[in-house]
């Protein structure tokens, strides 16, 4: 009987699981959220800038895992490109596409393994691990934004509490935007934040060896599927009125078993998963989900730190001790 019940749950999830890398299948809305005036706003929106920082770690066989400042460049730049592309398809013009900083959502007090390319010296650093000239240049606008960032990630990520009302709690947040608002000349800007760990084949190879070798005598040969290190990247995309402090749209995914240094993991299978429920102009809002969260958010990605690397995300509301 029992076997017969797990071959039957197997069968009754296989559906969902062969539909995910078929393009014609809707990626789930599940964590798609949207802010107070959604409705009355989204239809009115017809340019939008986008501003991402993307972090990428190192996962190599025998060393600690690090931060690489080339990598997660490389990255950003797929992403901007895949997103302003897809975002232009449905009929928006984006005015501006930029990546200021790496590593600027990371907890501030935290030094963090960084290198500045694959193999080079690893050295500890505090975030942003990379600013941009312009950036340094503007002490203002660089604090604003970084906080921005940070506040943007703690509202989206969480599954409590509709966004916008965890991002306002912030006193300081109108003030930043109103700054990131005159630096940019925008009203509605696309936050993205890209956080992800490039795990080496060698390391995979050899977990999987491993596994295959102790399941092997522990099971007499039964095969038996465990978990192990895999490459990934979990996104966060917020849509934000500069005007109204109001995170309009957000929605929040994670990628797993891909390579997030491949430009081809940006091109449509990225967008699509975080950006195909955000309506074209002039689509109706009606049918988009309200911004409470559904009992099953709290199962969508859970802990970001998936290596030692992926040092703690900043939650400065949080009275808990840092987890080591």
């Amino acid at each position: 009987m029992k076997t017969k019940a797990i071959i039957n749950l197997a069968l009754s999830v296989l559906p969902a699981v062969l539909c995910i890398p078929m393009s014609g299948c809707a990626p789930t809305r599940a964590f798609v959220r949207t802010g107070p005036s959604f409705s009355q706003v989204v239809t009115q929106i017809s340019h939008v800038g986008i501003i991402n920082d993307v972090v990428l770690a190192r996962d190599l066989v025998g060393t600690n895992d690090y931060f690489c400042i080339e990598d997660s460049k490389c990255a950003a730049a797929f992403m901007l490109e895949d997103a302003k592309t897809y975002l232009t398809k449905k009929g928006y013009r984006v005015d501006f596409a930029s990546t200021p900083f790496v590593g600027a959502f990371k907890n501030p007090d935290l030094k963090m393994n960084v290198a500045c390319k694959y193999k080079d010296p690893i050295n500890n650093r505090y975030s942003p691990f990379f600013i941009c000239n312009q950036l340094a240049q503007d002490e203002a606008y660089q604090q604003a934004l970084t906080k921005v960032f940070r506040r943007i990630l703690m509202a989206v990520e969480q599954k409590g509490d509709s966004p916008t009302e965890v991002f306002r709690r912030d006193p300081s947040v109108q003030e930043n935007l109103k700054i990131v608002s005159e630096r940019t000349h925008a009203e509605f800007v696309f936050i993205v934040i890209g956080n992800g760990t490039v795990v080496s084949t060698g390391k995979q190879i050899g977990q999987g060896l491993a596994t295959g070798l102790v399941t092997g005598l522990l099971s007499l040969g039964t095969v038996v599927v465990t978990a192990h290190s895999v490459s990934f990247l979990d996104s966060f995309v917020a849509l934000v009125d500069l005007r109204n402090a109001e995170i309009v749209w957000s929605n929040s995914f994670r990628l797993r078993d891909l390579n997030p240094l491949k430009q081809g993991t940006y091109r449509g299978a990225w967008s699509k998963s975080l950006l195909y429920h955000f309506p074209a102009t002039g689509a109706g809002a009606g049918k988009h989900k309200s911004n409470v969260a559904t009992p099953n958010d709290g199962q969508r990605i859970g802990a970001i730190a998936n290596t030692a690397a992926q040092a703690k995300v900043w939650k400065p509301e949080s009275k808990s001790p840092e987890t080591k």
